[in-house]
């Protein structure tokens, strides 16, 4: 019985995603393994390509960004959070608009923290702003919540500044997730010769 509930309360949370993004398709998938001596908190799913996840492929939970799928075997899959240097995430302040590149760092990660980069010296971002996708590059579809503006700080170069972002999902304490397996506008990603696909 207490399964049963747990899976209802997960599938509702998703009931208002859905709705807002109709061309979304979804695979749950249940975390299956960690590797404790990660600080970037990666993890493996139960699901694979077998299941239509593939690389790339976004994943959620009702609370917003997870990360992305960095490699799928047929029947399990290797996720990325946020946490992780080689994440990039084209993003957005949900108030000012203004844009950056979300991505991970290892003294940030041991706080639980991420930053938004490229922010110019005239934005007006501020604390408590939500951050989400911007849609750019087409590896993660625009208006998934990312997390809020916990700090701003200078860059080295004086030239710009960033933002320290705490995620608004608890990347270490994860059980089940949604792999995003298509939507509008997937694609775009570089290819090898720099291109956009």
């Amino acid at each position: 019985m207490n399964t049963y509930k747990k899976e209802n309360e997960f599938y509702a949370g998703f009931l208002e995603l859905k709705e807002d993004h109709p061309d979304f398709k979804f695979q749950p998938a249940t975390v299956i393994a960690r590797d404790p001596t990660d600080v970037f908190a990666s993890f493996t799913i139960d699901q694979g390509t077998l299941n239509g996840v593939a690389p790339n492929d976004p994943v959620i939970t009702a609370d917003g960004l997870v990360g992305y799928i960095s490699e799928a075997g047929s029947t399990f899959s290797t996720v990325i959070t946020l946490y992780d240097p080689s994440l990039r995430v084209g993003a957005m302040d949900s108030r000012t608009r203004d844009a950056g590149i979300v991505s991970g760092g290892l003294s940030l990660a041991e706080e639980g923290y991420c930053r938004m980069s490229y922010l110019s010296r005239s934005s007006a971002i501020t604390l408590g702003d939500l951050v989400i996708t911007s849609g750019a590059g087409g590896v993660f579809p625009q208006g998934l919540l990312i997390g809020s503006v916990s700090e701003i700080k200078q860059e080295s170069d004086d030239i710009s500044m960033y933002a320290v972002i705490k995620p608004a999902v608890n990347l270490d304490e994860l059980r089940d997730v949604m792999v995003i397996t298509s939507f509008t506008g997937q694609g775009g990603i570089a290819d090898s010769s720099g291109e956009e696909e």
